[in-house]
């Protein structure tokens, strides 16, 4: 039999605690209009929230998620929107995802309209920017800013997906509607962020973007640009220089499950069913079978999931893990921006979070310090330890496992 794919294999295998409902779109297929980049009012009733998952890529040819892309666009708990920019490509990769759209609608397992796949192209400028830090940075302010004008008479529960589109394996589907739902309804975390993996070494991925409470940068301290840690810092959290020396990418993994289990235990027996704190938002036991609806019904009742456990999500300064899930209103807000400017007055104490190579911090850092210090209001940041994604193969390489002929036995 053929091998499955990656992806595939992994959606198989993932489980996630939380009991779920099924979340299928109510409306009929013309409900959303013909422009999904709109809201549509629903003959007067309130508009229906939407969610865009966005990335930045210097080619889109390159893109090899496109099958997942398809899934979140098509999938039937809710139509998610796709925005790239693309420095080239972005036309042939626009063929590919219609082709993928039109095949899978083949299959029949599509029951609702797909969301939209929009690409911008990268600004011409850009090639004026030398360092790869402040280039990532320009292009993620330029797609915000972009982006603000496809949401700007949006939905106050619109949503946003930022993630890095060359992940080897993204969270699945389902637990990518089920965060987003819980995020639309309890409003626990203004961002979360997925917990990064790798292989070859097993362990958490992305310390350059994460910052633990009160002030830990995961980096470690020989690659930072000062070459130093800080008072209050808790170096048994600091990746050692060496990745297999005293502090791995793997005991940081297990602070965070040791998190997750902690806050679960602490959270058990309290009551964090918003639904019951607040009668106004009293949902339907189960999804309506009439399709006739209102709008307003079927957004309070496919909301979605059942929420029969706390959360585990774990409170940070900053993190990504190549994939964060934003509320509209916190990715957009105007205060804050992934650049670093030198007139910044936060730039010389940012800059502590520099890395060696690139002498800058980390882009997501720069915008979550934003967030938390300079924002309308203080903005909450959490990794989920059971939303991963994988940033390289875990199958071991076969020259490790198979000896050739050359090789002593």
């Amino acid at each position: 039999a053929e091998d499955k794919e990656p992806q595939q294999k992994y959606n198989e295998f993932y489980k996630f605690g939380n009991a779920i409902t099924d979340y299928r779109e109510r409306h009929e297929s013309n409900n959303y209009g013909n422009d999904y980049s709109k809201h549509e009012e629903n003959h007067g009733q309130q508009p229906i929230p939407l969610t865009y998952l966005i990335g930045v890529v210097r080619n889109a040819v390159e893109i090899t998620s496109i099958d997942f892309m398809v899934g979140l666009a098509c999938n039937n708990w809710m139509p998610i929107h796709i925005f790239i920019v693309a420095g080239k490509g972005g036309e042939e990769f626009a063929h590919s995802f219609e082709k993928a759209v039109m095949k899978k609608k083949s299959t029949g397992d599509i029951r609702y309209k797909c969301g939209t796949l929009n690409i911008l192209k990268e600004p011409p400028e850009l090639s004026k920017i030398q360092n790869r830090i402040d280039r990532i940075a320009y292009l993620r302010d330029f797609q915000r800013e972009h982006l603000r004008l496809l949401l700007k008479s949006g939905h106050d529960d619109d949503i946003v997906i930022v993630a890095d589109l060359d992940l080897h394996i993204f969270p699945p589907i389902e637990k990518l509607a089920y965060e987003v739902s819980r995020m639309r309804l309890l409003h626990e975390n203004d961002v979360l962020c997925s917990s990064g993996l790798m292989h070859r070494p097993y362990g958490y991925y992305d310390l350059y973007a994460t910052v633990l409470y009160p002030d830990t940068f995961l980096y470690p301290i020989s690659l930072r640009m000062k070459n130093k840690s800080w008072e209050g810092e808790d170096l048994s959290l600091v990746r050692s220089n060496d990745e297999f020396g005293e502090v791995t990418s793997w005991d940081i993994l297990d602070y965070l499950e040791r998190e997750k289990e902690i806050r679960s235990k602490q959270e058990k027996g309290k009551d964090t069913d918003e639904v019951e704190r607040n009668p106004s938002r009293k949902l339907p036991s189960k999804l309506p079978k009439d399709k006739s609806v209102t709008s307003e019904d079927s957004y309070r009742s496919k909301s979605y999931f059942t929420y029969t456990e706390p959360s585990t999500a774990v409170p940070v300064r900053s993190c990504f893990g190549g994939l964060a899930i934003y509320s509209a209103s916190t990715y957009l807000e105007p205060t804050c921006r992934y650049t670093l400017e030198e007139n910044d007055p936060n730039a010389s104490r940012l800059l502590k979070y520099a890395n060696r190579d690139d002498r800058r911090p980390c882009e997501h850092v720069v915008f979550h310090d934003c967030l938390l210090r300079d924002a309308d209001k203080p903005r909450s940041i959490a990794i989920m330890p059971n939303m991963n994604t994988f940033w390289n193969d875990f199958t071991p390489p076969l020259d490790r496992l198979i000896s050739d002929s050359n090789q002593d036995s």
